[in-house]
C-alpha cells in the first residue's frame, strides 16, 4: 500500500463532489430546499478539499531533504521560507483542464487509429486493456478516424482532490496523488474505412459516411502520482458522472444513520 498503488484500486476518491452543469441543478425558485441542500454539500466539499490542499502543499510535502536544505547558502535558506518557495511542490490545479483535454484527444485519436501503444503511458492499465479489446473487436480490415469537431464549452475542472497515503512518512519521501475531474462538452465525428479485396487481389479502401456523435458530455478523471518522492506523469483513470441531488440526499441519510429509500435513483 505504501507504494501508492492503492490509488489505482480506489478509483474516484471517496466523497468527490463533481459539479453539475447549472441547467441540471435544482431550481432556486421551484425547489429551494433541494437547491439549498445541494449548495451546502457543495460548499462543505470545497472547504474540506481546500483544507486538504493547504495542509498537504504547505505542511506535509517537501521537495528538499532537511540535510540538503541545511547545506544551502544562508540567503537561499531564508528565501526558501517565503513565496515562491522552491521547496513547495507545484500542484497543477489550474492546469488540470488543459492536461485532461490533451489526454482526452490523444486517447480517442489513438483508439480510432488502432494504435494504442503511443498512449500506453497516458492511460491506467485497465482502461488501456478495455480500449485494446475494442480495437480487436472491430477487425483488422476496419479503420476509423475520430475528430473533435468543436467545443460546446471550454473544458473545466469540476472536481480536484489531493490525497496522501501515509501522513507520517518523511515529507520529502511522501506518496500522494492529485486527481481531477474535467468536464468535456464537445461535438465529435467518426469516419469508418474498410479495406476490401477486389477481384484480381487488388486491395481497395472504402470510406463510409461521416458519423456525427452529436453532443458528447463526458467527465474525464485524470490522476498523477508521486511515489516515495518520485513523480509520475498524468494518466486518464476513466470516466465518472456528476454529483446529483439524489447523491447528496443519499450521503445525508447515510450520515444521519437512516435507511436508504427504496427505488432511489442516483
Amino acid at each position: 500500500m505504501a507504494s501508492g498503488r492503492m490509488f489505482d484500486e480506489v478509483g474516484v476518491l471517496p466523497d468527490t463532489f463533481v459539479l453539475q452543469p447549472a441547467a441540471e441543478r435544482p431550481s432556486w425558485t421551484q425547489a429551494f430546499a433541494d437547491r439549498w441542500l445541494w449548495e451546502k454539500a457543495r460548499a462543505k466539499d470545497r472547504v474540506i478539499k481546500a483544507y486538504q490542499f493547504i495542509a498537504i502543499k504547505f505542511f506535509m510535502v517537501r521537495l528538499t531533504p532537511p540535510e540538503a536544505h541545511a547545506a544551502l547558502p544562508l540567503w537561499s535558506r531564508i528565501k526558501s521560507y517565503f513565496p515562491p518557495r522552491s521547496g513547495w511542490y507545484n500542484f497543477q490545479l489550474l492546469q488540470s483542464a488543459m492536461i485532461a483535454d490533451a489526454l482526452y484527444k490523444d486517447m480517442y485519436t489513438a483508439l480510432a487509429a488502432g494504435n494504442l501503444d503511443r498512449v500506453e503511458g497516458k492511460l491506467k492499465r485497465d482502461v488501456l486493456a478495455s480500449l485494446r479489446s475494442r480495437v480487436l473487436s472491430r477487425g483488422s480490415h476496419t479503420d476509423t478516424r475520430w475528430k473533435l469537431e468543436k467545443y460546446n464549452a471550454k473544458p473545466r475542472t469540476v472536481a480536484y482532490t489531493v490525497a496522501l497515503v501515509d501522513p507520517n512518512k518523511p515529507k520529502w519521501r511522501q506518496t500522494w496523488m492529485q486527481q481531477a475531474v474535467v468536464e468535456m462538452d464537445t461535438e465529435q465525428s467518426l469516419v469508418r474505412t474498410k479495406r476490401v479485396i477486389r477481384p484480381g487481389g487488388r486491395e481497395e479502401v472504402v470510406e463510409g459516411k461521416k458519423e456525427s456523435g452529436g453532443t458528447v458530455r463526458e467527465y474525464v478523471v485524470i490522476q498523477k502520482l508521486v511515489v516515495d518522492g518520485v513523480e509520475e506523469g498524468w494518466k486518464i483513470w476513466g470516466m465518472t458522472r456528476a454529483t446529483t441531488l439524489a447523491d447528496v440526499k443519499k450521503a445525508e441519510r447515510k450520515r444521519l444513520g437512516l435507511e436508504e429509500e427504496e427505488g432511489e435513483e442516483v
